[in-house]
């Protein structure tokens, strides 16, 4: 008989995790319906939502430590509203925590061990049963939790039937773009990715690869329903440990007899795997966008974080993209429990050499199950509980530093529109003009967007240096706090409105260059009303949106995709939000950081 099932998690990109999960309850001839929850915020209107779709089973994906009491708190919500149905959790975090899970949260009924496309659908039909279900844990009938044993993952991708993609593909700059996945998990064991660390908790190999027929079946099948141009690739990591070139070769030619005309790719790729041999097989392929766990410049830190890569090779990596002009965005842990002074003026440096490529700074989070959970653990340095742990900097100068930092950059760092996403979406958007739309006269504006990333990252790289400058003295370390939050925000207020401009400029160039009945006459009178406007007009306020601790999304819509919250807390690493004070505390209370 058919059941129905209610799937609820955050959907700022297209979740491809729960639409694998509808596509395998769909293929056995049960509905399914897709709540999204991205914020804390929209707690009462997602609860709401769970409650009038009346599901036999409602499933919640618990990926994240930063979003664990968000569902907690929903699980407690809808218990409260009178719903009796069975909750299961999946995710990394649940599968890593099911225990202390299930024995704190007497509102969920369950959780989906690893990869749940098979496991949801028999747990959809053996309610009664969870005893008969392999690789699930679950709360018997005295109150003890059992867990199942593990199931082998899915190895032949190729046999999953395709996600349930959403009804219209997202629009960047007017065209479609939409996200898939070539392969499940990564050959590297970096020692704080908890992606290595589910896919090693799983029996079976830790990166399974799907054909490359399948790949561009689905990229077929997009593009004539939703006309998608622009394809993101969701992989952990994009290239194979094996003959990678062969791979990207055989893909080309699958796309290629499949779909007619220009399409561009965004990929992640560990830096090891960019030479100028897999670099132009990229660009041939379609590549415009190649994200980067650059992490550190350091060799040290580098170690430090299991790498398994050396500075020389991040900073070639780097360079080969920017000498083929391949956008080439990156993070930095510039914060990792051990980091050292020295290092951290490295880092500096070699973001200096590189300003005109978009980059973020953070510190670094422990995961649960991770090899750097494990070896903070055996040192005596975390804190916090498992729904956010926590650490000291190994030396005092750094901690004082990170403290110093944490507020002034919070905004700028961690917001959606905070000034390096800003930097980042307007180098994309003006390479994937170029791609599409190639013209001469868009050279200054390339220029002018790529001066902006320029000029963010150097006045990171000052503010940076101004707070060394203050370390020694604790007096300073306070004046230098409030100067920096001053001096940050009056800056954050003109550089995002200049963002915001050229944005506007953007998508105005890109309706110059699509042929049209009324010809370039309007646009050029719109850009001219635009460039006559005050700067102050494009200077919206931001102040009241959520904050996410996300992925950049490449589709993300500054003015629109994010409507719902206010005057929150972000969701970093088990900060509690004031709505969750009426939780239990579950094994002592964590410490709120990055």
């Amino acid at each position: 008989m058919s059941k129905h099932v209610v799937l609820v998690g955050p959907e700022i990109e297209e979740n491809l995790s729960l639409r694998y999960l509808m596509a395998s309850l769909e293929a056995a001839g049960h509905r399914s319906t897709l709540v999204r929850y991205d914020h804390v915020s929209q707690l009462s209107a997602v609860t709401a939502a769970i409650v009038h779709a009346k599901a036999e089973l409602i499933g919640l994906s618990m990926v994240f430590t930063q979003r664990a009491r968000d569902f907690i708190a929903l699980a407690k919500a809808l218990r409260e509203a009178g719903v009796s149905t069975h909750i299961t959790a999946g995710g990394h975090f649940a599968s890593f925590n099911a225990k202390a899970l299930l024995e704190d949260v007497d509102a969920i009924d369950s959780v989906i061990l690893h990869e749940g496309e098979r496991r949801i659908v028999k747990l959809v039909e053996s309610l009664a049963e969870p005893s008969s279900i392999d690789g699930i844990a679950y709360r018997t009938q005295d109150g003890s939790v059992k867990l199942q044993a593990p199931l082998e993952p899915i190895l032949e991708l190729d046999a999953l039937p395709p996600p349930v993609h959403a009804p219209q593909a997202v629009r960047i700059l007017g065209i479609p773009a939409s996200y898939l996945v070539s392969s499940r998990g990564c050959y590297a064991s970096c020692a704080y990715c908890c992606i290595h660390a589910w896919h090693k908790s799983a029996p079976g190999p830790r990166l399974r690869m799907r054909s490359v027929e399948s790949v561009a079946d689905e990229m077929q099948s997009l593009h004539r329903r939703q006309g998608t141009r622009i394809f993101f690739f969701q992989d952990d990591n994009f290239f194979p440990r094996n003959r990678p070139l062969e791979r990207l070769e055989a893909l080309e030619g699958a796309i290629r007899q499949r779909i007619d005309g220009p399409i561009a790719i965004g990929v992640k790729a560990r830096p090891e795997d960019i030479t100028p041999q897999s670099r132009e097989r990229l660009a041939s392929l379609g590549v415009y966008r190649v994200f980067m766990g650059v992490d550190s410049f350091d060799d040290q830190g580098l170690r430090f974080l299991d790498r398994q890569v050396s500075a020389a090779q991040l900073i070639s990596a780097v360079d080969l993209l920017r000498e083929r002009d391949m956008l080439s965005s990156y993070n930095l842990q510039l914060f990792y429990p051990d980091v050292q002074l020295d290092e951290l003026r490295h880092n500096l440096d070699a973001v200096r050499q590189r300003l005109e490529v978009p980059m973020n700074f953070t510190r670094t989070a422990i995961y649960s199950g991770t090899k750097l959970e494990k070896r903070l653990a055996a040192q005596g340095r975390l804190r916090g509980n498992y729904l956010g742990l926590s650490y000291t900097l190994a030396d005092p100068q750094m901690e004082t530093l990170f403290h110093l930092l944490a507020k002034p950059f919070h905004h700028r760092n961690f917001n959606p529109r905070g000034l390096h996403r800003l930097a980042d979406h307007l180098d994309n958007d003006s390479r994937l003009l170029d791609f599409f739309h190639p013209n001469s006269r868009s050279d200054r504006l390339r220029d002018e967007v790529r001066g902006f990333v320029a000029e963010v990252n150097s006045d990171t790289l000052q503010h940076l240096e101004f707070a060394m400058l203050a370390l020694g003295d604790a007096q300073h370390v306070e004046l230098a706090e409030q100067t920096l939050s001053a001096r940050i925000a009056a800056r954050d207020a003109l550089l995002e409105a200049k963002a915001k401009r050229l944005r506007a400029r953007l998508r105005i160039e890109e309706q110059a260059r699509k042929p049209s009945k009324l010809g370039h006459s309007v646009a050029a009178a719109a850009a001219a009303l635009l460039l006559s406007a005050p700067l102050a007009a494009c200077d919206d306020d931001d102040d009241d949106e959520p904050e996410f601790e996300t992925h950049y999304d490449p589709a993300f819509d500054w003015e629109e995709d994010v409507k719902d919250g206010s005057d929150l807390e972000p969701e970093m690493h088990g900060d509690p939000a004031p709505d969750w004070e009426e939780l239990p505390e579950i094994h002592g209370d964590p410490a709120p950081d990055w």
